[in-house]
């Protein structure tokens, strides 16, 4: 065998190799005169290939820094951008923009980033345009994996002292000996008579896994408590079944399975003559899981009207529409059609036929808000549904989540939706305004016109029923819920004498003939 040498991997042969029995023979040509030529040539082309490599390597680092890390003051302007550019109501913007300088000082750390960002955004008057640090983002992970953090209480906040609205199933809280109706008057050091609820909560979560000291009052009585704070597995879905009736409860729409849950446990209900949706307490979610549990009920008809910012002089309206089989969205530019599109398996197998003829009544109070509403609102404008219970929030905004450098990340309300009525909830500000009032911080005018706008909120049930002091969801004592249990069961017997007496008539008239 015979074997050519090239030069360099190059064309020209420079001698060749064989084989003589076991000896193996190499005849070297002289070697050309241009092999020099050819050994800059190399050392030019890796030198080239590393300096590629190189710049590459620092161009992907560049890159990726200005995406995972911004300095604190580039950080607080990247914020401040994306609020000027997303928010839907402009109407405070300028209000902000004379106050950045301001808290623009001082910033050597994200976590100062993060606090005067958020001075600087509550310029906006709304509570649900703000910055989150890491900590609040792994809780937000948590809410979607369906767990909670902290005691497990969901507390009142309409006054003080804060009173425990709820307490979780297989929460610390539960286990301690939380009942509702108690009222929280401190956390170790922590005097909860001059904070919020919220503050409340974030206090035991910046303790997870340390034993926090309550004290509370029940029924006049101080009791003290010690609880140590952890992540809790939320069940957001309960069903039960009185009689013919079906129970229904959501907590919330956050868990990314719940839509499969609601389909699994309306499956059990599917042979009961009434149904019963309680969305009381339900602070809102996803607005895709909620649009797919309204597709449950309806066979067709509008859902709900979203009006979004797509920058800062542009303004988009979304309609969705379930039509057969489909959800069909179309998309309007400043009053200009774009696009109609349908969502092909958006829409989940629908129950509509099961309680196509029978009574749905939807519970709602004022903790029911955002996606809650939005739904409760499908049902009753599709005249799908009767409204019972309490006047809800008020909740017509939605947010956009814009994460950010740093781990961290931003809220923006950047848009309304709008009823299928195409009606406007409100802004869900009018809480942080009443607490302002019973405080005495606000003139008697100031008052007034609060007192008329707090009216303009929320959904109005057709049938009102105030809840007792302290209300527990779905208790036995649950006076809400026995009272709609009564208006369904009502409406059954009343069907009940229907059929009797169409059948009486039937009969009558077949022994006439």
């Amino acid at each position: 065998m015979v074997t050519l040498i090239r030069l360099d991997g190059g064309s020209e042969v420079i001698g060749i190799k064989y084989r003589i029995g076991k000896r193996e023979v190499n005849e070297i040509k002289g070697v050309p005169k241009n092999t020099e030529k050819f050994e800059k040539f190399a050392l030019f082309r890796r030198r080239f290939i590393a300096i590629c490599l190189l710049l590459s390597s620092v161009y992907v680092v560049l890159f990726w820094r200005d995406k995972l890390y911004l300095s604190p003051p580039d950080l607080y302007d990247r914020i401040y951008q994306a609020v000027w550019e997303n928010l839907y109501d402009r109407s405070r913007l300028l209000e902000m923009a004379s106050a950045k300088n301001l808290y623009r000082t001082n910033l050597k750390t994200t976590e100062d980033a993060v606090r005067q960002a958020n001075l600087l955004l509550k310029k906006l008057d709304d509570p649900f345009t703000k910055v989150s640090d890491t900590a609040a983002l792994s809780r937000r992970d948590d809410a979607n994996k369906g767990f909670y953090s902290g005691v497990g209480m969901i507390m009142s906040t309409r006054k003080k002292p804060v009173r425990v609205r709820m307490v979780m199933e297989e929460s610390p809280a539960l286990k301690a000996g939380i009942k509702p109706g108690d009222e929280i008057l401190a956390v170790d050091d922590l005097d909860c008579m001059k904070v919020k609820a919220t503050d409340i909560g974030d206090y035991t979560r910046k303790h997870m896994g340390e034993k926090l000291h309550f004290l509370i009052r029940r029924k006049g009585r101080q009791i003290e408590l010690d609880i140590v704070p952890g992540k809790i597995k939320v069940v957001k879905v309960r069903s039960k079944i009185y009689g013919d009736i079906g129970y229904l409860r959501i907590d919330s729409f956050v868990p990314e399975d719940i839509v499969e849950v609601v389909e699994k446990e309306l499956n059990k209900l599917a042979h009961c003559r009434a149904l019963i949706l309680d969305l009381r307490g339900n602070p809102g979610g996803s607005v895709d899981y909620c649009l797919s549990i309204a597709s449950m009920f309806l066979q067709e008809g509008p859902l709900v009207t979203l009006v979004s910012r797509l920058d800062e002089k542009t303004v988009q309206t979304m309609s969705y529409t379930l039509a057969e089989n489909d959800m069909v969205i179309s998309t309007t530019v400043e009053g200009k059609e774009e696009q109609t599109r349908k969502l092909q398996g958006r829409c989940l197998p629908s129950f509509a036929g099961c309680f196509e003829e029978k009574p749905v009544y939807v519970l709602i109070d004022d903790s029911s808000a955002s996606a809650s509403e939005m739904l409760a609102a499908a049902l009753h404008d599709n005249k799908r549904a009767l409204l019972c219970g309490s006047k809800s929030f008020g909740k017509g905004v939605m947010q956009i989540f814009y994460p950010l450098p740093n781990s961290t990340a931003l809220s923006i309300t950047a848009g309304r939706y709008l009823t299928p009525s195409g009606r406007w909830l409100g802004s869900g500000n009018y809480g942080d305004e009443v607490s302002q009032v019973e405080n005495g911080q606000k003139e008697k005018k100031e008052r007034e016109k609060e007192t008329k706008k707090e009216s303009a909120h929320g959904l109005e049930p057709d049938i009102l029923i105030e809840p007792k002091p302290e209300i527990e969801y779905g208790a036995d004592d649950d006076n809400q819920l026995q009272s709609c249990l009564k208006l369904a069961q009502a409406k059954l017997t009343s069907q009940n004498q229907k059929v009797s007496e169409n059948k009486g008539a039937k009969q009558e008239d077949q022994g006439a003939r």
